[in-house]
């Protein structure tokens, strides 16, 4: 894969983290015949289980878009779903080229802010809880436009969690194909240096001061 741009995910596999927008995005957006592709690291169940459910899901998004003939393939999209350990996610960003968060809702996601030390280009959806991670310092970071939907989720994470009397944040997928491209044809765009930033206001010693001033 070291010749091809890759783009990739890191979270559960739940609805909230809206893997399937992602999916219909990067389906959409490439060709077979451009040099891209896609890696989805996530977790929830049986390793083998979940990796034969994101595949047959990929498969049926892929036949309901239809934008090619019968037999036609799709840019590669890896699957990881067994555990790793912290070193060999951190290859993870190390390898790839374009963190892509398209979720409908975070507190604080983690590993946006590792791709974000690591100098890797990031998406992520706005008003979805990440729009405090210094946005807008260089051309590294794109944060697509979303509007409130009401939450649909067959699989909440609690029974009372997630009816329509809520709203989350839903990512416009046509807004998601632009950034994905434009991170695509800029590779060489950069933001400016984020590392200091993240130290300052997300590593363990400045919350630990947060949570000291607060007390």
């Amino acid at each position: 894969t070291d010749h091809k741009f890759l783009f990739y995910f890191i979270g559960e596999y739940t609805e909230r983290k809206n893997i399937s927008s992602l999916i219909i995005a990067f389906l959409t957006e490439f060709h077979l015949s451009e040099d891209v592709g896609l890696v989805i690291k996530t977790h929830g169940g049986n390793p083998n289980e979940l990796s034969d459910r994101i595949t047959k899901e990929i498969k049926q998004i892929h036949g309901t878009l239809r934008l090619y003939g019968p037999g036609v393939s799709h840019p590669d999209i890896t699957i990881i779903t067994s555990f790793l350990p912290h070193k060999d996610l951190m290859g993870i960003h190390d390898k790839c080229d374009c963190f892509v968060m398209p979720s409908h809702g975070e507190s604080l996601c983690i590993p946006v802010l590792n791709a974000m030390y690591l100098g890797n280009k990031v998406i992520v959806t706005r008003d979805a809880g990440m729009d405090e991670l210094n946005f807008g310092t260089g051309g590294n970071i794109y944060s697509v436009e979303s509007h409130q939907t009401p939450c649909v989720c067959v699989n909440p994470p609690l029974p009372y969690l997630y009816s329509a009397r809520e709203t989350w944040a839903n990512i416009d997928i046509l807004g998601l194909c632009r950034a994905m491209r434009d991170a695509y044809s800029n590779p060489n765009k950069h933001a400016d240096d984020n590392k200091q930033f993240i130290e300052d206001s997300f590593s363990y010693e400045a919350t630990a001061r947060k949570l000291a001033e607060l007390l």
